[in-house]
């Protein structure tokens, strides 16, 4: 199955604040405030590539990044600190206070990140954590620490863990197995995605998404 599809249909259903904060408590224990605010990375390298789904706290304490994979990717953490940086920058350059706080004598407080990979590929996942040590010629640095978080959201691993919630990850995961599962003798992934839908209707999964997408 293509990836992009994958990607679109995380980011339209997780895009929302309230499913984003749902997956955020599932993901890290922690319950978000309300009123959470989305961000949308600038496109950089590639006119695609951008993060999937942020939101920062009202009070900008926080940032969070949301990254859908579908392959093992050893650079998520380089990856997540580069969206990271491009959301400093634009937070930066949109107020001329903070532009002179900078070179001032004032320490300037900036949102904190928190970085989550969530993969849906079709190996097992390698890693479930990205250091950005690792990716440095030596394989460490005394000066710079970044991480992300990785979770296997595959519908089997969510089976094994006897995840018990019907919700919009339990439907996100199952959708995609059951494409996945009909693209083997379906005559076309249109038809795979009919397939899957049905399977959908019949467990009560997604259905608030499932003719929208």
């Amino acid at each position: 199955m293509a990836r992009e599809f994958k990607d679109s249909l995380f980011r339209f259903i997780f895009g929302s604040a309230a499913n984003f904060a749902k997956l955020y408590f599932w993901a890290a224990k922690k319950e978000l405030p309300k009123n959470i605010k989305p961000y949308k990375t600038t496109k950089f390298l590639t006119s695609v590539f951008a993060n999937d789904i942020a939101f920062t706290t009202p009070d900008e304490r926080l940032i969070i990044f949301f990254e859908h994979q579908s392959t093992n990717n050893p650079n998520m953490a380089l990856r997540c600190c580069l969206y990271y940086f491009d959301f400093i920058l634009n937070l930066i350059k949109r107020d001329k206070k903070k532009v002179i706080k900078l070179f001032s004598s004032s320490l300037m407080k900036i949102p904190a990140p928190e970085f989550y990979v969530f993969y849906n590929g079709r190996e097992p996942l390698k890693q479930t954590q990205y250091h950005i040590a690792e990716n440095f010629p030596d394989g460490k640095s005394l000066f710079l620490h970044a991480k992300a978080m990785a979770l296997d959201i595959r519908y089997e691993t969510l089976k094994r863990q006897n995840y018990q919630n019907r919700d919009e990850l339990l439907g996100y995961s199952y959708y995609i197995d059951r494409t996945e599962h009909h693209l083997k003798e379906a005559h076309s992934l249109h038809d795979a995605h009919a397939l899957a839908k049905e399977d959908c209707r019949k467990e009560q999964l997604l259905l608030s998404y499932i003719d929208r997408e």
